[in-house]
């Protein structure tokens, strides 16, 4: 049985943005997408032990892992946090000031539990706030979790967490109840959903290396042209014969280069030099090469 594990899910706009992701365990899963002016969002959605677990060494092991990820972190880029930390963070926010904010779900006795502290912790010491307790809702709309037979006090324990300098990107943010009443129910999870108001960016289709290349292949009506092209070949792969077998981008490689010194870039022609007579096309050469300051 599957006990941890975390996902993402990308709306198609987002998933434009995608640059890389990665998953760090069982419990913590980041992402990197592109936004305007060179800066990027890192997304990492985690899953903390709950507050019932006595392994100490398993908690030390999360948020020492989670640690690292937010330290490789860029300072100028976005930071979001998103996930289930079985912590109810509780009212303090005059100790806890740009942690937690004033509208923070109460906790049952008002003492923080472990898991508390070390949420609020992390959270301090690199400068991260936990969004929804900066906003005003109604009780049902800040309870993220409850019990099928309800046995247990609803709490708050799934948050989204922002570094402290982009909480202005994120203008609302709440739970969104589930109906339990159905037996087949499997969570007793609410959604919890935000607004993030940031500009993401398609990541580029093809780089410049990649970038298809068009040759001057019309050289290849001279035979000479032929021979010495059929001659750059075999002398690549004679250099490579020493090797061994050729891997498939070696041989690309080869084709390359030989066409590239054999043959060169395709001239580039205006799309309207074909409909030009020649007298005019003469005259367009004149004047091309006259000085620019007598071009009239």
């Amino acid at each position: 049985m599957h006990r941890d594990g975390v996902a993402l899910a990308l709306a198609p706009r987002a998933a434009a943005s995608l640059l890389s992701w990665e998953a760090c365990g069982s419990r913590l899963l980041r992402a990197k997408l592109l936004l305007e002016k060179g800066l990027h969002l890192w997304v990492i959605v985690a899953y903390a032990p709950t507050a019932t677990n006595l392994n100490e060494a398993a908690k030390d092991q999360f948020y020492d892992a989670l640690s690292d990820l937010i330290a490789a972190i860029p300072a100028r880029d976005v930071t979001l946090i998103l996930g289930d930390f079985n912590a109810q963070v509780g009212c303090d926010f005059s100790n806890w000031k740009g942690t937690i904010g004033r509208h923070s779900f109460p906790t049952k006795n008002g003492l923080p539990t472990e898991n508390v502290l070390r949420l609020l912790s992390f959270c301090c010491h690199y400068h991260l706030t936990i969004v929804s307790t900066f906003f005003q809702h109604r009780r049902r709309l800040k309870v993220t979790w409850r019990h099928l037979n309800k046995a247990t006090a609803d709490t708050c324990i799934d948050h989204i967490i922002i570094s402290a300098r982009h909480l202005s990107c994120v203008p609302q943010a709440r739970a969104y109840r589930v109906h339990f009443g159905r037996s087949d129910n499997g969570t007793s999870h609410n959604l919890l959903g935000g607004t993030l108001q940031l500009r993401l960016r398609a990541t580029p289709r093809t780089s410049s290396a990649t970038k298809q290349r068009r040759f001057n292949t019309q050289l290849f009506q001279a035979e000479h042209v032929k021979e010495r092209y059929a001659a750059a070949v075999l002398n690549r792969f004679q250099a490579l014969a020493g090797l061994g077998s050729v891997e498939y981008k070696a041989g690309c490689e080869v084709f390359m280069a030989a066409t590239t010194e054999v043959l060169g870039a395709a001239p580039r022609h205006s799309q309207h030099t074909g409909q030009l007579s020649e007298e005019t096309k003469q005259l367009l050469r004149a004047k091309h090469a006259l000085p620019k300051s007598s071009h009239s």
